[in-house]
């Protein structure tokens, strides 16, 4: 593949990224690597947050360059774009995650109940089943690393 060229557009590296040229994808994270870091950071107030959401963003592009359309917008948009979706996703993931924790450690503990008597009264066997839901939901939107975590 050709090397990229200090001159070369967004647009043309773009279209070599989508006829998969890794070093097209190189430059192209170069040139928009801080601004994306800066827009998910400002959303996601977490370095480790944002540095995963701007590993995504590239990724995405990577995935998504033949899909890219000049019309639409210059490429540094897009890339904005991408990234301030992911970061959104990202905040409403772990806001989600946040409450369902809270109603965790607020709830009552049924499972205790069930060690003293032998069984849970029934209304707060529907309330778990429900709870159980909204861990499991979120612990599938948390990024692999977290998944672990928890786990």
């Amino acid at each position: 593949m050709m090397k990229p060229v200090a001159g070369e557009s967004d647009e043309a590296l773009v279209t070599r990224i989508a006829a998969c040229d890794d070093q097209a994808l190189r430059a192209l994270i170069d040139r928009h690597r801080p601004r994306a870091h800066l827009i998910a950071l400002r959303i996601l107030r977490q370095p480790a947050d944002a540095e995963e959401v701007v590993g995504d963003t590239f990724t995405q592009v990577w995935r998504k360059a033949a899909t890219f359309s000049g019309q639409r917008g210059p490429v540094a948009s897009w890339v904005a774009t991408i990234t301030r979706t992911r970061a959104l996703d990202r905040l409403r993931n772990r806001r989600r995650s946040t409450l369902v924790m809270e109603q965790i450690v607020r709830a009552p503990d049924a499972l205790d109940e069930f060690a003293c008597t032998g069984q849970p009264e029934p209304d707060r066997l529907l309330g778990l089943g429900d709870l159980r839901h909204q861990v499991r939901s979120a612990v599938a939107g948390l990024s692999p690393l977290h998944r672990q975590v928890v786990h």
